[in-house]
């Protein structure tokens, strides 16, 4: 009787280990430490620069995945960067990250600006889909003072 008990506790510790293994790659978008570089995904990269320097996540990429959605990816990291955000779909904007508010439409006041490959993108973080390699950065600026606002490459600018 004693070994059929210890049979059964071993069976169902190696049942709770196996669905454990399991659920750490049921998410494709987080990068997994140590996998070798045949098997690494494509990755994008989210990166916030706050005043006191940038801090950086990688994701696998996953075709269809929205800036949005890499950014609540993110947010849910132990160390992740929590934001706010109003809106819905192409209305959705971004109003605080990491507990730094927008300032406002007012002359030299600082918003959450989104660029993509170093260029600013066009709409929303919620519409706009990542592509392999891609990386955005969150910076925390005058809108008038940014160099480069024209759309991204990889921006749809068609009618």
């Amino acid at each position: 009787m004693n070994q059929n008990l210890a049979c059964t506790k071993l069976l169902a510790l190696l049942a709770a280990l196996h669905l454990v293994g399991c659920q750490q790659r049921n998410d494709p978008s987080l990068s997994a430490k140590g996998d070798s570089d045949a098997d690494k995904p494509t990755m994008v990269e989210i990166t916030y620069v706050f005043p006191d320097g940038p801090r950086s996540y990688t994701l696998n990429f996953v075709d269809g995945m929205t800036v949005l959605e890499g950014m609540e990816k993110v947010a849910t990291l132990q160390d992740g960067v929590k934001f706010q955000r109003k809106g819905e779909g192409p209305a959705t904007l971004i109003t605080s990250i990491g507990g730094i508010a927008n300032e406002g439409d007012t002359d030299g006041a600082k918003d959450w600006i989104c660029l993509l490959n170093g260029r600013r993108i066009e709409g929303s973080a919620a519409t706009h889909q990542f592509k392999p390699l891609d990386k955005i950065v969150w910076k925390f600026i005058d809108p008038d003072e940014l160099e480069s606002t024209t759309p991204g490459p990889s921006d749809d600018t068609s009618q």
